[in-house]
């Protein structure tokens, strides 16, 4: 009984050591760990970074937007700017073609009035041609 105990106490001890030894962590466990540690700690370090850069993108963005907003309201100021010119030479436009109807009615009036007094110097010379002749006739 004594060898049978013995053998269990020898068996459990080396049992014992195996089950240790496959079990527990070596050396290259541990490096292993560090090393999977370190690699997490670097990831962790570029994706701070590259949050960072997201946020200065973001930033550029958010400027770009005001700067089109400014850009928007100078070309709505430009675009209203434009349409107060736009009228006023349209004003401008219709003041000048109204002077040129008046002018061309002037032009009209006055031909109509050489017209007419052309017309009355023919017709006076034909009456005094009219009248010379019976004038001349008479006396014979």
């Amino acid at each position: 009984m004594r060898y049978v105990l013995c053998l269990f106490w020898i068996i459990f001890c080396l049992s014992s050591i195996a089950l240790a030894g496959e079990g527990g962590f070596t050396q290259k466990d541990r490096e292993l760990l560090i090393r999977l540690e370190e690699r997490l700690n670097q990831m962790d370090k570029r994706f701070e970074q590259v949050d960072k850069r997201f946020e200065q993108v973001n930033k550029m963005f958010e400027q770009v937007d005001k700067r089109f907003e400014q850009i928007e309201l100078r070309i709505s100021e430009l675009r209203e700017d434009m349409n107060k010119r736009f009228e006023e030479l349209r004003e401008d436009m219709n003041k000048r073609f109204e002077q040129v109807d008046q002018r061309f009615e002037a032009m009209i009036q006055l031909m109509i009035a050489i017209i007419g007094a052309f017309a009355g110097l023919v017709v006076m010379s034909i009456g005094f041609a009219i009248w010379d002749k019976r004038s001349m006739i008479r006396p014979f």
